[in-house]
């Protein structure tokens, strides 16, 4: 290419960019720019009640009862309460809150990420991963998991 045609081409792209860029821009003046405001609230806005972005999520509440000694949990993602003591509790439900109102002979954890309160609990066997275990009383804790806790 001589010189000619490349001081040609040069002015043919730049005239092309320049009309391009225009064309993307806004061509009101520079104060089109600035977004309108308004000191009234949009319609949308008014018309629904405002609520917190972190609202607490509730668990469902079921109950289970001990018979013959003996309780299974298997409702997982739920509050789940069993009244008075109990000899065996085994807690097979993910991700749930298990109250017991008295005492626990044995505990057995099966399933992961769950809370368990009792007065007493004398043995916790932990099988699974994430739980904690509250009572009164320190009981005697056989833990095959990892990261399970157990406060008193």
């Amino acid at each position: 290419m001589n010189r000619g045609h490349s001081a040609l081409a040069a002015a043919v792209l730049a005239g092309s960019l320049a009309l391009g860029l225009s064309a993307c821009g806004d061509s009101g003046s520079a104060d089109s720019a600035t977004p309108e405001t308004s000191s009234t609230p949009s319609k949308a806005a008014s018309d629904k009640p405002s609520t917190p972005a972190t609202a607490p999520y509730k668990l469902p509440k079921k109950s289970t009862v001990c018979k013959d000694g003996k309780a299974t949990v298997t409702d997982s993602g739920s509050e789940v309460t069993i009244d008075g003591d109990c000899g065996t509790v085994h807690v097979k439900s993910n991700d749930s809150i298990v109250k017991v109102k008295g005492a626990i002979k044995t505990l057995i954890i099966d399933g992961a990420l769950n809370d368990v309160t009792a007065k007493m609990v004398g043995k916790v066997t932990i099988n699974s991963d994430a739980n904690s275990v509250n009572s009164d009383n320190k009981p005697d804790v056989t833990d095959k998991g990892k990261q399970n806790e157990y406060k008193k």
